[in-house]
C-alpha cells in the first residue's frame, strides 16, 4: 500500500472526538492531543510514524510559529507533510512568553493535523444557528497571511494560485482550498513553477 493509500484510510477512519468545550463561544472542539489519541492505533495499524515539529518565522515585526506534520511510511520510506501558521500574541497578560510561544505552537499544529487528516474543525452542527450560517466557510485574516507566507516560500505567484482555485483573490478562498492547498503544497509548487526550498 503507497503512502497516498495509508493515508486515505487514516482520514477517511480517523475519529477524533470534539471533547472539549469553549465556554465563551459555546462550541465543542477537539484539541492537538485529542487528534493525536485519535490516529495513534491508525499508525500502528498501517506502519507509519507522525512526526511533528515548529519552526519560528519573523514576518515584519510579528512572529509565527510554522508547524509541519509529516506522515512517514516505515515501509515504503516516503513521506507526506503538511504545515500550518499561528501568530504569537503581541500581549496576553496572563500569560509568560513561552507559554504564548506554546500556545501558538499547539494551535498551528492542530491546523497541521487538520489539513493533513482532513478535519473539519468548524463548531460542531448542534451548537449552531443554522439559519444564520454562510453557505461557504471562507478562510479567515489569519490563513491569507498563511497562505502569503506559503507562496513567497515557494516562490508561487498569489494570482496564480487563485486562478488555480478559481477565486478572485486569497480571501475569497474556502476552508476546504485552505486544506487541500497544504495538503497538495509540493504539487502545487510543480504546477505554478515555484522555487525548491
Amino acid at each position: 500500500m503507497k503512502i497516498e493509500e495509508k493515508l486515505l484510510e487514516i482520514q477517511t477512519r480517523l475519529k477524533a472526538a470534539k471533547s472539549r468545550y469553549n465556554k465563551f463561544g459555546d462550541y465543542n472542539y477537539r484539541s492537538c492531543e485529542d487528534i493525536l489519541e485519535g490516529v495513534k492505533p491508525l499508525l500502528k495499524e498501517l506502519k507509519c510514524i507522525l512526526l511533528l515539529s515548529d519552526e519560528m518565522k519573523t514576518v515584519g515585526d510579528r512572529v509565527y510559529v510554522m508547524a509541519c506534520a509529516k506522515l512517514v511510511d516505515c515501509e515504503e520510506e516516503t513521506e507526506v507533510s503538511v504545515y500550518a501558521w499561528a501568530r504569537e500574541e503581541e500581549s496576553r497578560p496572563k500569560m509568560a512568553e513561552p507559554q504564548c510561544t506554546g500556545s501558538a505552537s499547539s494551535y498551528a499544529r492542530k491546523y497541521a493535523l487538520n489539513g493533513l487528516f482532513c478535519l473539519d474543525d468548524t463548531k460542531d452542527a448542534d451548537t449552531m444557528d443554522n439559519s444564520k450560517t454562510k453557505p461557504i466557510d471562507k478562510i479567515d485574516g489569519m490563513k491569507v497571511k498563511a497562505l502569503q507566507l506559503l507562496c513567497q516560500r515557494i516562490g508561487v505567484n498569489e494570482a496564480d494560485l487563485c486562478v488555480l482555485y478559481k477565486v478572485k483573490s486569497l480571501d475569497q478562498m474556502t476552508e476546504k482550498m485552505f486544506a487541500n492547498i497544504n495538503q497538495h503544497e509540493s504539487d502545487i509548487q510543480k504546477k505554478l513553477g515555484g522555487k525548491n526550498e
